[in-house]
């Protein structure tokens, strides 16, 4: 009995220390929210893989709310296919409390944009074509990222 409480225990011990180790440290301070660890390559070209703690989505077609306590790694928060039309507008908010965060729009596997912190931000892209990605990249990053976007006369977007 005490052989099956000592091995239940150091199991609970080891899954603990192996969800902790997933996150990436923040190594560069409270001030300085660049990422370390995550490259432009990595986030341009790797799969979604990440960590999260105490996270909340909420995805509609046109929009979505995302907050995370601890987010590490790179996610894909949402594709948006364009089917026609004379723009594409992005309105956002974006606030970070702590960690390392970027966020980008991505078109042709390069960066077209960065979506810079702060509220009230647009971005709009003239005679957009096919498909784009809003993809997030975190070090332990504590966020929230509000954002809508629009096709300008088209009827689907």
């Amino acid at each position: 009995m005490k052989r099956k409480i000592a091995l239940l225990l150091a199991l609970c011990v080891g899954v603990m220390l192996c969800l902790c180790a997933c996150h990436i440290e923040d190594k560069n301070g409270p001030d300085d929210y660049s990422l370390v660890e995550i490259t432009e390559d990595k986030l341009i070209n790797g799969s979604s893989s990440y960590t999260e703690t105490n996270s909340i989505i909420n995805k509609t077609k046109n929009s979505v709310e995302l907050s995370c306590e601890k987010f590490s790694g790179v996610r894909t928060i949402k594709k948006i296919t364009f089917t026609g039309g004379k723009w594409l507008e992005i309105n956002y908010d974006l606030e970070l409390d702590g960690g390392n965060f970027r966020a980008v729009l991505i078109h042709d596997g390069e960066i077209v944009r960065d979506l810079p912190i702060g509220e009230d931000q647009k971005i709009i892209i003239n005679n957009p074509k096919s498909s784009y990605e809003i993809r997030i990249a975190g070090e332990s990053a504590d966020f929230e990222i509000e954002l809508e976007y629009y096709c300008v006369d088209t009827s689907d977007c």
